[in-house]
């Protein structure tokens, strides 16, 4: 766990520090975009999340993304039979246990409800949010060509980056980057 320490108390200071403006603030997050986080996409303007219904859980019922995930949050888009996704899953519980970050994990199948839902027990405990996507609006509105794909949400509920692709949410700099996104005192938030 000690490795995680140094990350995790420099994102708390700068945190706690009065905040940049928004021009140094977004040069910050794009600062995370190293090593496994290398393929971060940090917006130049915060955008709000696409106008689409989604289902959470294992129910029918549809809600707007923006009401299912308000933010602070990371939704990870991923499949079963997509192998970088299944990996990627028990790190995404990871990061959110220890961060208290709430993390998504949006599936875009049309599967039976239930048999995602216990794979994705499986591979990542009880920790992740599960929503269904069936219809794939999510992925076609980032434009993405494949999964995974991960969405950082900010406070106030606006996309602020997104990660195309695997990346190891256990690095030390994934960890600070989701404290960011997280604190309501961090200079990141717009």
């Amino acid at each position: 766990m000690s490795r995680f320490l140094i990350p995790f108390l420099a994102a708390l200071c700068l945190a706690a520090c009065d905040g940049p403006s928004d021009s140094a603030g977004e040069q910050e997050l794009q600062d995370f975009a190293t090593g496994p986080l290398e393929k971060l996409e940090v917006f130049d303007t915060p955008k709000p999340l696409p106008d689409l219904m989604i289902r959470p859980g294992t129910g029918d019922e549809e809600v707007p993304l923006s009401e299912a995930v308000p933010g602070p949050a990371l939704i990870n888009l991923w499949a079963t039979w997509c192998a970088p996704c299944v990996k990627e899953l028990p790190a995404l519980a990871r990061l959110s246990e220890i961060t208290d970050l709430p993390v998504y994990a949006l599936n875009i199948e049309r599967g039976r409800p239930e048999k995602i839902a216990a794979f994705l027990e499986e591979k990542a405990g009880e920790t992740l949010i599960l929503l269904r996507d069936p219809m794939q609006g999510l992925p076609v509105a980032l434009e993405a060509s494949g999964v995974p794909i991960t969405v950082a949400v900010n406070a106030d509920g606006l996309m602020v980056a997104v990660l195309y692709g695997e990346a190891d949410w256990d690095y030390d700099m994934a960890i600070a980057f989701a404290v960011a996104i997280s604190d309501k005192k961090n200079p990141f938030r717009r």
